[in-house]
């Protein structure tokens, strides 16, 4: 394939002019696991958990690569601060909660995340050196292929490795575009139990960061002003 990107098209996705995920799949289902997290004693009482599930069903209904990613952001956050609030036993049901909850709704947080994304997916290196990735990234990398329903699609974890290879803290774009490829593969799972197979791998992963370090790249992202928009007008005349 040539160029720097990879058509979404090709990735087997596509836009729909003027649906958003909503439109598409329904409403978000978010009671049952709003539930569950207010038996995690840390956020019981938190207006947090009403946030992040609003914001998720904020999310099912927009059509503009603006609100897509500002509301990704928005959720993000709100994840990372809920994660904050817990001690390690609580961030493990936190965890298979969030699971059960996004398998739920894949569908829709991937029509999400696909409108956030560019229309071209930054490739990194067609074969990425296994000594790019960190010690986390290559265990994440073995826990996917664990997962039967995953293992079987060998091109999308190339897709999702080489943009992790390449991520960088100062480009929204490849932000976007990841957020889009992990939802793209953990939407190959068949089942809740791979789903909260595949989200306690990721979420390994993604704590060997500090809150710190997670709120600092939210913050670089929100303050540049979504620049890496290339394609938002164009976008928003498709009615997307």
């Amino acid at each position: 394939m040539s160029g720097a990107g990879m058509s979404l098209e090709l990735l087997g996705d596509s836009f729909q002019p003027g649906l958003c995920a909503e439109d598409l799949f329904g409403p978000i289902q978010v009671e049952p696991y709003k539930t569950e997290l207010r038996e995690i004693a840390s956020v019981f009482s938190s207006d947090l958990v009403d946030d992040f599930f609003g914001t998720y069903e904020a999310q099912a209904r927009v059509k503009t690569v603006t609100a897509a990613r500002e509301l990704l952001v928005k959720g993000a956050r709100e994840y990372v601060y809920l994660q904050a609030k817990c001690n390690l036993l609580e961030k493990v049901q936190l965890t298979t909660t969030m699971a059960k909850f996004f398998y739920r709704n894949r569908r829709q947080i991937k029509h999400h995340r696909l409108i956030s994304a560019p229309f071209e997916i930054p490739k990194g290196l067609n074969q990425t050196p296994l000594e790019k990735f960190s010690p986390t990234q290559q265990a994440f990398r073995d826990k996917l292929l664990d997962i039967k329903s995953i293992a079987a699609i060998p091109e999308d974890i190339e897709n999702l490795f080489n943009l992790m290879a390449d991520l960088k803290t100062s480009s929204s774009t490849k932000f976007f575009s990841f957020h889009y490829l992990v939802f793209k593969v953990f939407g190959h799972c068949c089942s809740e139990e791979e789903a909260i197979k595949f989200w306690h791998s990721f979420e390994v992963m993604r704590q060997s960061k500090t809150v710190e370090n997670v709120n600092e790249l939210l913050a670089k992202i929100q303050t540049k002003d979504f620049a890496e928009m290339t394609i938002s007008d164009s976008v928003t005349q498709k009615g997307v």
